[in-house]
Formats: structure tokens, sequence, C-alpha cells
């Protein structure tokens, strides 16, 4: 494994992406539907003229989630290290847990590497592409929501595993267990 390779992380995404699907269909539908979702938001954002109004702003919330997704990473990681000590220790099958834990992490630094990235685009878009009144515009805003959407996107699909995760290692009560139904 490169040790420093950004590509391992990408393609962990596709990876987690297919370890959480049902079915093969099941993954090219998730992707697909991705894909298309974002390519529509990126069309969109171009036919419709949608502008950054207030680049300052949207940067600095865009960087708050990075420094929230590494921190959210840091304890992750902490609790992947005690779910391994507690196997060493008393045995405990608690593999599917490390395995939520596992994917969690690929998509919090996945939504982190986006956010940095969109953070990139939308400096430079607010210095190479403003209208007058100084917001950005054309291709950079476009690559700016888009990039936006996808971090929310990769950030929505590990609070849903981190759910998964926290249910299941503290045996949550079936009455309180929200993926039980009535």
């Amino acid at each position: 494994m490169a040790f420093t390779s950004l590509g391992a992380l990408i393609w962990g995404q596709f990876k987690v992406t297919r370890f959480r699907s049902q079915s093969r269909l099941a993954y090219w539908a998730k992707l697909v539907v991705l894909a298309l979702g974002l390519v529509g938001l990126f069309a969109a954002s171009i036919a419709w003229d949608w502008k950054i109004v207030s680049a300052d702003g949207l940067l600095a919330g865009i960087a708050i989630l990075a420094g929230g997704f590494l921190a959210a990473f840091t304890h992750l990681s902490g609790v992947r290290q005690t779910l391994d000590a507690r196997q060493k220790q008393s045995g405990a099958a608690e593999a599917p847990e490390r395995d939520l834990v596992d994917v969690a992490v690929t998509r919090l630094l996945g939504a982190t590497l986006v956010s940095v990235v969109t953070s990139a685009v939308l400096v430079i878009g607010a210095s190479v592409s403003t209208d007058k009144h100084g917001h950005v515009t054309g291709l950079w805003a476009a690559a700016t929501w888009t990039g936006s959407a996808l971090s929310m996107v990769l950030f929505i699909a590990a609070v849903g595993v981190l759910y998964s995760a926290y249910v299941q290692m503290n045996r949550v009560d079936p009455d309180l267990d929200g993926s039980r139904r009535w």
C-alpha cells in the first residue's frame, strides 16, 4: 500500500460503498445516482448562473467542517483501538462494529479531502472569477457547489454508519433503536 497515497483514500470510498451495498446492482445504482446528482448540480449551477455571494463566509464554513471531520476521525481512531484491545483481552466478537468504524473513518476522511479541495477551488475562484460585485461565478462557483454537496453526502453517509456502530457497540434497547421498526 502506498503510505501517503490519496488514491488509496479515493479507492476506499468505492470499496466501502461496495461493502455497504446489498448487491452489485445496488452498488452501481448508488454510484450512478451520486454521479448524476453531482453532474446535474454542476450543470444547473452553470445554466442558472448560480453565484457565490459571500465567498468568505462559505470558505469559513467549509474550513470548519473540514476541521470537524478531522476531529471526528481522531476520536474514531481511538474507538477503533479500544475495540481492538477489547477483542485481544476478552475475545469479544466485534468485527461488525470495527467494520462500521472503518467505513465511517473512510467517509470522514473523504469528506475532509473534498472539503479541502473545495476550499482551494473557492479561494482560486474568488481570485480569478468574480463579477463586478465580487461574487464568484462560472465554473469556479459550480465546482464549489458540487464539492460542497459531495462533502455533505460523504458526511451524511458517515453519520448513518456511526449510528449503526453506536447501536451495535452499546447494545441499544430495541425499543430505542431507530433501525428497528415498530
